[in-house]
């Protein structure tokens, strides 16, 4: 029997049960079992988005049902000399409506796991692993991430959600395993990605709400061996709430909520021919306080795009392979240079804030 690769993580098995239960009845609620998962494959970068998103409530309420879920499967495959350019790159993802949504869905606590299953795919949790088998959208995953240290809970922990209407966790994890898509299979190398599962009530799980009429956001990973970096700028009409970490051999440095400087600047947009949206494609990332700097430059290589519908609206989401090059430096005076960096950008913003 093959031995597993080593791997921690603090998260519990029980956190990534559903959720559901612990809002009140009839409140509209947005959950997701997400995964990032980005490296390499036979003279390729990788990037792919596998992840499940249940929502409901009232009706017709936010999702115009009471309970369902969708499926995102968003992939691209670009070769290495396409680093730190972007261009019209094939890739495969699908849009998400609540209204084609399944109820044939099920999560339950199997023995020492957690079992998403929906469609021809399971979301499998045995903490500090966890397991996307199964095939969506024509892209078949067979992979297991390993935990690489304690997660961050930037939405806040599972014991404040009735009363905050939000909670999360997001886990670091090494990645193996393979991806079939038409009628290739990529094993993957050099392979890291991010498993994270989310919780959104109140007026959170209300898009309008939380983005404003013309408020985006960015949720940006960059994944290495010897560093993780991370970053979530949420834009609120009038307001910025920004929150950033550093993740170094196990050990997290917070850079949000109060503990130093988040900054993501656009340096560069590119009008994209496929939807004739002006996309950021690069940036300029700083982090600091009193526990180190972290500065660094992101440039996109490749892109897709998935789209969310709502009774209100509907938005659009970018998810963007890249890479990142700059340094960490930390208070006794020492410096991680990041070169190449595999780094993922998701960039959203609400491009339809009108009713059906």
């Amino acid at each position: 029997m093959k031995k597993e690769r080593k791997a921690w993580s603090d998260v519990l098995l029980e956190e990534d049960l559903s959720h559901k239960d612990k809002l009140p009845e009839g409140q509209d609620f947005w959950e997701q079992n997400n995964n990032v998962i980005i490296g390499e494959s036979q003279g390729n970068d990788v990037l792919i988005v596998p992840c499940a998103f249940r929502m409901g409530g009232s009706e017709p309420g936010v999702w115009r049902v009471d309970d369902g879920m969708v499926q995102l499967t968003a992939l691209v495959i670009l070769p290495h000399d396409q680093r730190g350019r972007i261009s019209d790159n094939d890739f495969i993802s699908n849009r998400q409506d609540p209204v084609e949504s399944t109820r044939d869905f099920q999560v339950a606590k199997e023995g020492d796991r957690v079992i998403w299953r929906v469609g021809n795919r399971q979301y499998i949790s045995r903490p500090p692993y966890w397991e996307v088998k199964g095939e969506h959208n024509g892209v078949s995953c067979d992979v297991t991430m390993g935990g690489l240290g304690p997660c961050t809970r930037y939405l806040g922990p599972w014991s404040e959600l009735a009363s905050s209407g939000r909670a999360s966790y997001d886990q670091v994890c090494w990645a193996e395993g393979a991806i079939t898509a038409g009628g290739k299979t990529y094993p993957l190398e050099k392979a890291f990605a991010v498993h994270d599962q989310v919780m959104l009530g109140k007026d959170w799980a209300n898009l309008p709400g939380l983005f404003g009429e013309r408020g985006s956001y960015y949720y940006i990973w960059g994944l290495s061996e010897s560093i993780q970096t991370f970053q979530c700028i949420v834009n609120l009409a009038g307001a910025v709430i920004p929150d950033g970490s550093v993740h170094i051999d196990g050990r997290m440095t917070n850079f949000g909520r109060g503990e130093g400087e988040v900054a993501v600047d656009e340096q560069e947009w590119w009008r994209d021919p496929r939807t004739g949206m002006y996309v950021p494609v690069r940036w300029h990332i700083n982090m600091n306080s009193k526990e180190g700097v972290l500065d660094m430059n992101v440039a996109a290589a490749g892109r897709s795009f998935w789209g969310v519908q709502w009774r209100t609206g509907n938005s659009m989401h970018y998810s963007m392979l890249c890479h990142s090059n700059g340094r960490f430096f930390s208070p006794d005076g020492g410096n991680l240079f990041i070169q190449d960096m595999l780094t993922y950008v998701e960039w959203g913003s609400i491009v339809m804030p009108l009713e059906a």
